[in-house]
C-alpha cells in the first residue's frame, strides 16, 4: 500500500464507517513499516511553524537541506556521525549566510530599511546555528558550539569532544574571528604571538589527534593557519621578546611533524637576525586600542 492509498483508505473509513468492521480492517492493513514511513514523512512541527519565514528567505532546496540538517543532528550516535554532520554543517552555514545576506540586500536596496527584520526564527530550524544582526543591516550565521559540544559528549570516545574544544578555543563564538589574530581600529590584522594562544592551540590539536585521527583533516586545516601566522606574519600585538619567547616554547613543548618543525626553526632563526625588526611591527597593543571585530 502506498502512502497515497493509505490516505484514501483513511478518508473512506472516516466518512463511511458505521461499525467497527472497517476499523478492524483498517488496523489489519496497517503495519509497523507503514506507520514508520508515515511518521518519517510527516513535516517537522518547527518547520511548519516557521513556514512563511522560510519561504520568504529560502528556496525549496535550502529548506530541504535545513530539514536534513536537523534530522542528522537528532540522529548523531557515533563520532563518525558527528564528523559527517559537522562537515556538512560548515558547508550549510556558508550557504545560509549567503542567502540571508542576499535577503538583507533586498531589504536595504528595494525596501530602504534602516534595520533588518528579526530573523531569530532561523535559530529554531537551523539547530546548532544562530543568526546575528550586525550593525542592524547585515546578517551573520555563527555556530552554537555549546550545542555541538553536547552532541559530541554523548558519543563514544573523546575524539569529537577534543575537536570541539579546539574549535571553541580557536574561533570567537560571536564573530568567528581566529583567536590567534587581532584587528586594530584602522583595519590592520596582527598576530597575537607572544600571548600563549598559539602554543595552547597547537597542544590542543595534538590532544585531539591523540584520541584518534578521525578529525585529522579538520585539525590540520586549523593547524596550517596557525603555522602560517607564525611563519609569515609581519605585525604583532605583543612585543618582540614575548613573541620570541613563545616561539621558543613552541619549539620545546609542541610535537610537530618534520616540515612544520623546519618552518618554526627557520622563523626562529630569522627572528634573531639583526635586521629582522626593520620589516616587522611589534607591540601594537601599546600603540592603539584593539577594535571589536564586527
Amino acid at each position: 500500500m502506498t502512502l497515497r492509498q493509505f490516505y484514501i483508505l483513511f478518508f473512506f473509513l472516516l466518512v463511511f464507517s458505521n461499525d467497527s468492521y472497517e476499523l478492524k480492517y483498517f488496523k489489519y492493513v496497517i503495519n509497523d513499516d507503514l506507520i514508520h514511513h508515515i511518521e518519517e514523512s510527516a513535516p517537522d512541527e518547527i518547520f511548519l511553524q516557521h513556514q512563511d519565514s522560510l519561504n520568504a528567505y529560502f528556496g525549496n532546496l535550502e529548506i530541504t537541506l535545513l530539514q536534513k540538517h536537523k534530522e542528522n543532528h537528532d540522529n548523531i550516535q557515533t563520532p563518525e556521525d558527528f564528523q559527517q554532520f559537522f562537515r556538512n554543517a560548515i558547508t550549510l552555514r556558508s550557504s545560509m549566510h549567503q542567502k540571508l545576506q542576499r535577503r538583507a540586500e533586498y531589504f536595504k536596496v528595494e525596501k530602504g530599511v534602516t534595520e533588518l527584520p528579526d530573523a531569530s526564527w532561523f535559530n529554531e530550524v537551523a539547530v546548532g546555528m544562530e543568526v546575528k544582526l550586525v550593525n542592524k543591516l547585515n546578517y551573520r550565521v555563527i555556530f552554537d558550539y555549546n550545542d555541538f559540544m553536547e552532541k559530541a559528549r554523548n558519543t563514544e570516545g573523546k575524539a569529537d569532544d577534543e575537536y570541539m574544544i579546539l574549535m571553541m578555543d580557536s574561533f570567537d563564538p560571536e564573530t568567528n574571528f581566529p583567536a590567534w589574530l587581532k584587528m586594530t581600529p584602522d583595519g590592520k590584522v596582527c598576530s597575537v604571538l607572544g600571548s600563549g594562544v598559539h602554543t595552547e592551540l597547537l597542544l590542543q590539536m595534538n590532544k585531539a589527534l591523540a584520541e584518534g585521527d578521525i578529525f585529522y583533516q579538520e585539525v590540520n586545516k586549523v593547524k596550517k593557519q596557525i603555522i602560517n601566522d607564525i611563519v609569515f606574519s609581519t605585525a604583532y600585538y605583543k612585543d618582540y621578546k614575548k613573541a620570541l619567547s613563545e616561539m621558543e616554547r613552541i619549539k620545546n613543548e609542541v610535537e610537530l611533524d618534520e616540515n612544520d618543525t623546519e618552518l618554526i626553526l627557520t622563523r626562529l632563526n630569522n627572528f634573531k637576525q639583526p635586521n629582522f625588526k626593520k620589516d616587522v611591527t611589534f607591540s601594537l597593543e601599546r600603540s592603539q586600542p584593539v577594535a571589536q571585530v564586527r
